[in-house]
């Protein structure tokens, strides 16, 4: 089983989504993954929790289409949460095959500039050092190039600096995507 951490947008209730995620779960076998944009919470995403095979979870809850963060994980996955806010979650996850602590941050970033400014601001106070394993996945409600934004939007006309500036500062490297655009 991986140890993988993927991240996908969702509508959890849709059914549509939920056997996609299942099929990707069966073929990927994942111990770990973050799903973003949930709408849904309380007793229904507990149901959906346990419908997607994960024994474990932790949440961040939605409140209509907005937020909802979730990290699901087996039981053969030791997961610490570290902190959580209204637009991530930070923990970290022992790696027995390499005998270490892998750390991971799940992001659904606000669509208001200073709140995504704050949450800049909280990413770097979480920097874990050098020698540690950091993956940092999810919706950043920010581009780095003109190219992934969709052509007909009206979400903003360009690259975010701030952003440009976070990713930067902090060294991060994006990794390959595969799949539809704007997803």
């Amino acid at each position: 089983m991986n140890v993988g951490f993927g991240g996908v947008g969702v509508g959890a209730e849709s059914s549509n989504i939920r056997r996609y995620f299942r099929e990707h779960c069966r073929t990927s076998r994942p111990g770990i993954v973050a799903l973003l944009e949930t709408r849904i919470c309380g007793t229904t995403a507990d149901k959906a929790v346990r419908a997607f095979g994960f024994q474990n979870s932790f949440r961040v809850e939605a409140h209509g289409f907005s937020v909802g963060i979730w990290i699901l994980w087996k039981d053969m996955i030791d997961v610490e949460i570290i902190t959580v806010s209204h637009q991530s979650i930070h923990g970290r996850c022992w790696y027995a095959e390499v005998a270490r602590w892998l750390y991971f941050t799940a992001v659904y970033a606000r669509p208001q500039v200073e709140k995504r400014r704050l949450l800049w601001r909280h990413l770097r106070n979480l920097a874990q050092g050098e020698n540690e394993a950091w993956i940092m996945g999810g919706d950043f409600n920010s581009i780095l190039r003109l190219d992934e934004r969709d052509v007909g939007s009206s979400r903003g006309s360009g690259v975010n600096k701030s952003f440009a500036d976070f990713i930067f500062d902090m060294g991060l490297i994006e990794v390959d995507y595969k799949g539809s655009p704007f997803t």
